[in-house]
Parts: C-alpha cells; sequence; structure tokens
C-alpha cells in the first residue's frame, strides 16, 4: 500500500521528468529558428570604448560575423578581402564593430568628410530591418575613419539621406586595414516592443573603392529587386530600457540683409523642436516657428525663412520625422507648402501591420499677403493632414490619405486610396485622388487624379508602363503639382548585359527604349517622346553612354517635331580625381510667343571633384546651353553657368566652405562663405556672408545684396 510519501515521491520524479522535457522542447523550438543566416544577439555586461581599436575584452562576449559573399562584380563570390563584424547591446546601445583587413592599406581611400559624403571612399555599413517587414530599413555607413552616413532604405532600393540621427563612431587606418566601431542608441530608431523572440533583420556591407567591389554578409540573388527579402536575423533583444526619451532643441537664426537702397537691421528668430518618445514604435514631434535656414545650408543661398523657399528637399527637423509615411505616387504631401509655420505637431509610428501619421500646422505666411486693412491680414492657414498604410502580403500595402488647408473662408481638401501589390518581379502601383476647393470668393471646384503603374523587373530585363490622368481642376494646396489637364502614357523595356568573365573590363552594358504620350482633356496630343540610349559599365569604375530623342511638341497651335542625341560619362577611377561630361546637341523650341520657333540647340555640362588632400578638397562645374535660328545662325541665347566650390574640413564636426557662382544670364556673379560647426544632427553653428553682384552699365560689377547670417541650434536629451 503506497503511503503519502511513496506518492510525493512518484509526483515529484514525473514533475523532474516533464519538466526536463519541456526545456528540451523550449531548447529544441530555439534550435530550430536558428538558421545559417540567424543567431542571437549577446548581451554585453560593459558597454566598448568607441575609440576605433577593436580590443576591448567586450567584444569576446559579442557575436562573430564573417562577410563571405561578393556581390559585386562577382555573383556570391569569394571576396577578395576578409572582414569580420561583431554585434552585441546593452540596455540603451546597439554595439557593432567592423575589421576591414586589407592588403594593401595603403591604397585605402579615405577623407575628412562632413556627414553622409563618404561614398566615395571605401566603407562599411549596417542595415536594421527593425520591423521585419522587408519594406524599408535604417541605413548606417562608415568611412575608414568612422564618419557618418545615414539613411532611410527602401525595399526599392532608394535611400534618403535627409533623415539623420544620434549615432557615436570611430575608426583607424593601421598597417592590416582598419576598424571601425559604432554605438547606435535604440532611442535613435523606431522598433516594436523588445522580447527574446523578436525578430529584426539584417544587412552588412563592405566596400572597397578602388576596385569597385561590393562585399555582403547575405547572399545576393540579382533576379530579386528587394534586397530586403535576403537579410539575415537576429533574436535576443529582451533588456531593453528607453523609457519615453525626450529630445528639446532650441534654435536661434538671425539675418542682416543690405541691398542697394535698403538696410535692414539684424533680425533674430528663435524657435524649439521638441521629439517624445511615447513608445518604441510612436513618436510625437511638435515645434514653435522651425527655421529655414536648415535648408540647403551648403547652398550658395541660404534661405533664412524667405516667402518663397527654393525647391529643395525638405530639410526642417520636424518635417523630416516620418516623413516617408506620407509619400505617396503623386505628391499629395510637400511640406514645403507650409511656408512659415507658428507651430506644429506631428504622431508618427507603426503598429504590427499598421502604419500611421498626423500631422498639424498653422502658416503664417497666406495672411502677410494682406494690407492691413483686409481682414485676412496675419491670418493664418491651417494644414491637418491624415495617412493610414496597412501592409498585407509579403510585400504589398494599401493606404489612406487626407490633407485639408483652410484659410479665412476658403479651403482645399484632398482624399484618395493608394496601393502596392507585389507578385515575385512583378508590381501594380496605383492612387486615385479627389479635390475640393472653395475660394475667397466662394467659387467650389472638384478634380480627380488617377495613376497606374505596371512593372517587370527582373536579372536581366526589365519593362513597365504608367498611366497617369489629372483633371484640370485638381488641386492640392498641402502637395506639389507640376501639371494639371492631361491624360498621359509611358512605357519602357530594356536590357542589362552581364559577361560571364567577372574579371573582364566590361562589367555591364545595355540598351533600353521609352516612350511618352500626354494628351489634353479634348483627346489631343500634345507632347510625344521617343528616347533610346544604350550604357557601358567599365571595371575601372566608369561609365559611359549615348542617347537620341525624337520628339514631337504642340505650342500655340503649331507642330514642332525636335530630335536630339547626346553622350555622357562618369567616372570614380583616380582616388584624386573624379569627374564626368555630357553633350547634347539637336533641335530645340523658343518658347517666348513674339519669336516662337524651332532652333538648333547644343550644349553640356563638366563637373570635376579634385581632394588635394585628406581635408581640402574643390569642386568644379560649367554648364551650357545655347539656341541658335537655323537658317541665319543667329544666337538667340547663349547661357552659361560656373561654379566653384572649395571646402577645408579642419575636423570632423568643423569645416569652412566657399562658393563662386557666376551665372552668364544677367551677368551675375555671386559668392558665398561659411563656416559650420555640427557635432550632432540636432547642435549645430552657422556663420557665413553672401554677396549677390551684378554687371552695371558702367561695366563694372557691383553688390544689389550682402547678407550676413548665422544659426544656432543646441540638442537636449531628457
Amino acid at each position: 500500500m503506497l503511503n503519502f510519501k511513496s506518492i510525493f515521491s512518484v509526483y515529484f520524479i514525473i514533475s523532474l521528468v516533464l519538466i526536463y522535457l519541456s526545456c528540451l522542447n523550449t531548447l529544441a523550438a530555439e534550435v530550430e529558428i536558428l538558421k545559417p543566416s540567424e543567431f542571437i544577439i549577446p548581451f554585453i555586461t560593459s558597454p566598448p570604448k568607441i575609440d576605433g581599436v577593436v580590443n576591448d575584452k567586450v567584444w569576446k562576449e559579442a557575436v562573430k560575423l564573417s562577410l563571405n559573399f561578393q556581390i559585386w562584380p562577382g555573383d556570391n563570390t569569394p571576396p577578395s578581402e576578409n572582414t569580420f563584424v561583431y554585434l552585441g547591446y546593452d540596455a540603451k546601445n546597439l554595439y557593432v564593430a567592423f575589421e576591414a583587413f586589407d592588403c594593401e592599406p595603403d591604397k585605402i581611400r579615405c577623407v575628412l568628410a562632413k556627414r553622409d559624403n563618404i561614398f566615395e571612399d571605401d566603407y562599411v555599413g549596417v542595415f536594421l530591418d527593425t520591423f521585419n517587414d522587408q519594406r524599408r530599413c535604417y541605413a548606417f555607413y562608415f568611412n575608414p575613419i568612422g564618419i557618418q552616413a545615414d539613411a532611410i532604405r527602401f525595399s526599392d532600393g532608394y535611400e534618403d539621406f535627409n533623415w539623420d540621427t544620434q549615432i557615436t563612431s570611430k575608426g583607424l587606418i593601421d598597417n592590416r586595414g582598419y576598424c571601425v566601431e559604432v554605438a547606435i542608441p535604440f532611442s535613435s530608431i523606431k522598433f516594436p516592443e523588445p522580447d527574446f523572440y523578436t525578430c529584426w533583420g539584417l544587412h552588412i556591407v563592405r566596400v572597397i573603392a578602388r576596385r569597385g567591389e561590393r562585399i555582403s554578409w547575405m547572399p545576393r540573388k540579382r533576379e530579386e529587386s528587394n534586397w530586403l527579402l535576403l537579410e539575415g536575423h537576429f533574436y535576443g533583444l529582451k533588456h531593453i530600457k528607453i523609457g519615453h526619451p525626450l529630445e528639446v532643441m532650441p534654435v536661434i537664426t538671425g539675418a542682416k540683409v543690405k541691398e542697394e537702397f535698403k538696410n535692414n537691421s539684424f533680425k533674430l528668430s528663435p524657435g524649439v523642436n521638441i521629439k517624445l518618445g511615447l513608445t518604441s514604435n510612436l513618436t510625437l514631434n511638435a515645434t514653435l516657428n522651425p527655421d529655414f535656414s536648415q535648408v540647403e545650408a551648403d547652398a550658395p543661398q541660404i534661405d533664412v525663412n524667405l516667402r518663397f523657399p527654393l525647391f529643395f528637399e525638405e530639410k526642417r527637423p520636424f518635417f523630416l520625422e516620418g516623413k516617408d509615411i506620407f509619400d505617396t505616387p503623386f505628391t499629395v504631401v510637400h511640406t514645403r507648402s507650409i511656408v512659415d509655420p507658428d507651430f506644429g505637431v506631428k504622431l508618427t509610428g507603426k503598429s504590427r501591420r499598421n502604419t500611421i501619421g498626423i500631422l498639424l500646422a498653422s502658416d503664417a505666411s497666406g495672411g502677410k499677403l494682406y494690407d492691413e486693412s483686409d481682414p485676412r491680414y496675419k491670418k493664418n492657414a491651417l494644414f491637418t493632414i491624415f495617412r493610414f498604410k496597412r501592409d498585407i502580403l509579403q510585400e504589398s500595402e494599401f493606404g489612406f490619405i487626407f490633407t485639408d488647408r483652410q484659410f479665412s473662408n476658403s479651403f482645399n481638401r484632398v482624399y484618395g486610396i493608394d496601393g502596392k501589390f507585389k507578385l515575385k518581379q512583378y508590381s501594380i502601383i496605383f492612387q486615385g485622388l479627389n479635390s475640393h476647393t472653395s475660394s475667397e470668393e466662394g467659387i467650389r471646384t472638384c478634380g480627380g487624379a488617377y495613376k497606374i503603374d505596371l512593372y517587370y523587373l527582373g536579372r536581366n530585363f526589365y519593362w513597365g508602363t504608367t498611366h497617369t490622368y489629372i483633371h484640370p481642376d485638381y488641386e492640392a494646396s498641402a502637395g506639389f503639382t507640376e501639371r494639371k489637364g492631361f491624360r498621359s502614357y509611358k512605357g519602357w523595356l530594356g536590357y542589362n548585359f552581364e559577361p560571364k568573365d567577372e574579371k573582364a573590363i566590361l562589367r555591364q552594358w545595355g540598351p533600353s527604349f521609352s516612350s511618352f504620350f500626354l494628351y489634353d482633356t479634348k483627346g489631343t496630343l500634345t507632347d510625344r517622346i521617343l528616347h533610346s540610349e544604350i550604357y557601358f559599365s567599365l571595371s575601372n569604375q566608369t561609365e559611359f553612354g549615348t542617347w537620341a530623342n525624337s520628339n514631337y511638341i504642340l505650342y500655340e497651335g503649331r507642330d514642332f517635331y525636335p530630335f536630339s542625341t547626346g553622350i555622357w560619362v562618369d567616372t570614380l577611377y583616380s582616388e584624386k580625381i573624379s569627374g564626368g561630361m555630357s553633350l547634347y546637341f539637336g533641335d530645340a523650341i523658343n518658347y517666348d510667343t513674339k519669336r516662337l520657333l524651332l532652333g538648333k540647340n547644343f550644349g553640356g555640362n563638366v563637373y570635376l571633384n579634385f581632394k588635394f588632400s585628406d581635408k581640402f578638397r574643390n569642386s568644379f562645374s560649367v554648364a551650357r546651353d545655347a539656341l541658335r535660328e537655323r537658317n541665319t545662325k543667329e544666337i538667340i541665347y547663349d547661357v552659361s553657368i560656373f561654379r566653384d566650390s572649395l571646402t577645408y574640413q579642419f575636423t570632423r564636426n568643423l569645416a569652412f566652405r566657399t562658393i563662386i557662382d557666376y551665372n552668364s544670364f544677367g551677368h551675375r556673379i555671386e559668392t558665398n562663405f561659411l563656416f559650420t560647426w555640427t557635432p550632432n544632427p540636432g547642435t549645430v553653428f552657422y556663420i557665413g556672408y553672401d554677396d549677390l553682384m551684378s554687371l552695371r552699365e558702367r561695366g563694372r560689377y557691383e553688390s544689389d545684396r550682402k547678407m550676413f547670417f548665422m544659426k544656432i541650434s543646441y540638442l537636449f536629451n531628457l
């Protein structure tokens, strides 16, 4: 007869067996998920010193990976050099170290460059698909001394370098090659709530510039257009503690403008940008008086919150956060249309398969166009933008967008759907929109627009077709529309030939053909373009090609049939000198209605980059476009533009740059001087001087406008 102790002993033994079997099943499950392209990232006990020397004991705790595939020019062949990468993490940062061996270290290409300007150097890169959705990822690149370039990379290969974030990196070159150490704060990127089984996608690459060689941790299938589908993966992120990171960035901009008949006093404009991480994948941004001096700070003219901004990509930090969420086939949202915002609030993020973006902004620019006696004087326009996307299937998505701009008694509202469906190499992209507009006088109009793209992208062969329609009354006040009132059709196809010998001088070449037809709302053909081109890519990093266009244009009731052809060449063969040129000649229309004709057109451009040292470089370019009357050879116009930019990079954060521009149309000369100190993307100091001169009747160049400008901002991480 069993007593209590016997029953308990049997129960205890059975429990131990069940626990043991459960552990075996758990271990088996973990082993089952770990493929050769997957690993568990280790939690390291202490952070490494980011100094470019991979000798910290902590790197022995990290996982070690080897880059074993040359993906260009080779097709997953062994690389010419060894590259090892170490990864680990702690509660605040992801740590990456690169050991890039080189048998000819004296030939490593590297200069002391500004951020995002390292792609003529050797470099290494790591790509983090934090949502493991194979649609977008964070791309981080580093040259041999650790100069950074960061971007958002999308499934089609496009990279948005307007995005900047906080990272720490340092690199050193030695007699074995070079090493780079990196710390990426988790607060600088977005990701789902982490646990041990949360999966992140990963790619790692290295580029050897002098050989045009690209090396990868994962093999590459050239017939697969979405590189992210071929990524590796890692697990184990379970000790991350980012809380609710708060960034506060006060900004002060100032300018003093002296014109021919006016001398303005020095004006200061304060502002502030705030960023709050509500969760690891949801961010709230707010701004008061965001400045325009951030826009193209390296351009000859610094835009200091002018009424009519130059059309450059958005650079204001507030509008850059989650910018890609609002992108659609039509440019329904172009935040530069919010010209002079007093304040703005934005919520962006992704949860599982759902992506959301909400933007509210008040724009003071509209009310400044009216006299003080007008009731609309100093009234603001209110922008409301809503965007929702849902991932479906493996590479497809469906979305909705709504924009609204209200000013006084007028409004413009746009709403519509869009989507992308991809099946292997085939893709369909579409969007349908409708707009409702009411003017100040109460006149209401409606107009629609739609677009559908179908294309195929294979290893060698590619083709596509696009149909677009925009109603004459379609309007998108929060976006950008280049042309309205038309229906167009476009098609293209091409083939890339790749010689079997990977060591051949000719690495790739191919022809392409395209056609474009545009009709007005009455169905009349107004534009036709027939284009053909052939290009050649050589092993010495030189490319060249030739093209021809046969066009038809209906303008002011007259038919024109211009034909043009040209050649081009680009090269990165030399470490010290790089550049390119293009030449074209043929026919072009003089669109002046007082002298409407088809003339002989010729022109081209040349650009050269000189690297005098690792700190000192110069860029020079010249462009020319001329039109002559066919019979008399009379010059209708002949315009040349020269530009020379000289840069001295004292340190990775401190630089001086000067630009001299000459435009023969109007005989204008502009000189620009700029000192920049940029220790991180949020903390900057700019101070510069700009002088615009024109040729006067006395035969001398005299100043039309002189401008002194500055900007100071500081990023507080709270």
